[in-house]
């Protein structure tokens, strides 16, 4: 028996934007950028913790890597080989600790995709989480950078404090802002897991969840974890 399972933050996290909850405007002007075949180079995703800035990100990824994404959705086919394994898509997650490293290795890696065309012909992603943790100088080099991008090459960023990146590099990117989902975003979560893992969480339970975690989808998903495996134990214990 294995007690290894995948996480509901995994499992539950959008894979294409019909997946998608909340944010309704923001889900549709990234589609639109699909819908016309000139998807957004570089994409700056703010917010606060837990709004799904990271799980949008993927979602981006997905369908940057797919070759055959649909082009009135922007969804990502779930078929073809990127699709099947997305281990092997070309995502590039960079620490954003060792601020020089990662900016000569990304100069690196753009600057021989543009020699190399690209792999399998598909895109290179590179992603950086929470940016504004790198230093001004740091931030500087990375403005330098973003000039060099090759036409098959794409960088989405995410970060809660975009206030803190100094104006040239933010005005770099389309930016992106995620709000914090409303009740009904939660509820329509929670139904949705409910429908998935084929249970009935208690109403009491879900409307402390709804109250607890308002505005935070992550702490959300934690928290129906925890109700739903307490259902599936008592149904055990029958």
């Amino acid at each position: 028996m294995s007690f290894r399972k995948t996480r509901f933050v995994q499992k539950y996290s959008p894979r294409k934007f019909s997946d998608s909850i909340g944010s309704s405007n923001v889900v549709q002007t990234l589609k639109n950028g699909f819908k016309i075949g000139s998807p957004f180079a570089t994409i700056l995703i703010t917010g606060p913790t837990g709004v799904g800035k990271t799980a949008l990100a993927r979602v981006i990824q997905y369908s940057l890597s797919c070759t055959k994404f649909n082009k009135k959705t922007g969804d990502a086919c779930g078929k073809c080989d990127y699709c099947k394994c997305r281990l092997n898509m070309p995502w590039i997650d960079h620490k954003l600790e060792e601020s020089q490293g990662f900016i000569k290795e990304m100069r690196f890696e753009i600057l021989k995709n543009r020699k190399m065309k690209i792999l399998f012909g598909n895109p290179i992603i590179h992603f950086l989480d929470e940016i504004h943790l790198l230093k001004k100088d740091a931030q500087t080099k990375l403005l330098k950078t973003l000039d060099i991008l090759g036409p098959d090459t794409f960088v989405i960023a995410t970060t809660s404090e975009p206030q803190l990146l100094i104006s040239p590099l933010r005005g770099r990117f389309i930016e992106i802002a995620l709000f914090p989902p409303s009740k009904s975003d939660i509820q329509k979560l929670a139904d949705r897991v409910q429908k998935k893992e084929s249970v009935e969480v208690n109403s009491d339970i879900l409307n402390r969840i709804y109250m607890q975690n308002s505005g935070d989808f992550r702490r959300t998903l934690h928290q129906l974890e925890l109700a739903v495996a307490d259902v599936k134990a008592r149904k055990e214990d029958k």
